[in-house]
């Protein structure tokens, strides 16, 4: 009888619109192909601690040992800490971009081929890209706020609701 695989588990935030889900996420193999896998319609997270976003929700932080979100609602992961960062494989151009969801800017370091042009980074046929050493603003009141600085954010591209190169304004 062959062992069945070990997996890997990272300590992470999922933003869902109106929530934040705080807990352990395990993907089946490398985080990117599992995230961007066609065929996988939902992901369970762990050891899961659920808060309500939005100020007018009526409902506390509720814990539980699995919530599953569907990948359509899910509008980033974040690895919280570098450890878990550190173990990824990601494509190593990048530059500084700020991307708009309805609750958050996400700015830092977009993940992408040099060779992409600023107004045309954004490829739509994987739903989530990497935006590496990220600051998380909320653009509204939320009820509970993210960790403000992340290591790695996989941002679904489909929940982007605008985007820019950013370049510091140091002369």
């Amino acid at each position: 009888m062959q062992n069945a695989p070990q997996f890997e588990s990272f300590h992470a935030e999922l933003h869902t619109g109106s929530t934040l889900l705080k807990g352990s996420f395990m993907p089946r193999g490398d985080l990117l192909i599992y995230l961007n896998d066609q065929n996988r319609d939902n992901y369970p997270i762990n050891d899961v601690t659920l808060y309500p976003l939005l100020p007018d929700y009526k409902v506390r932080p509720i814990h539980q040992e699995t919530i599953v979100t569907l990948k359509d609602n899910l509008i980033y992961l974040a690895l919280t800490n570098n450890e878990d960062a550190a173990k990824i494989q990601i494509m190593q151009s990048k530059r500084p971009v700020i991307f708009y969801t309805q609750l958050f800017a996400i700015r830092g370091q977009f993940h992408v081929h040099e060779e992409k042009r600023d107004d045309d980074m954004v490829d739509t046929d994987k739903p989530f890209a990497v935006i590496t050493d990220a600051s998380v603003f909320p653009l509204r009141p939320v009820a509970h706020e993210p960790q403000r600085h992340v290591p790695l954010l996989a941002l679904n591209v489909h929940h982007i609701l605008a985007y820019h190169a950013h370049h510091s304004k140091t002369e």
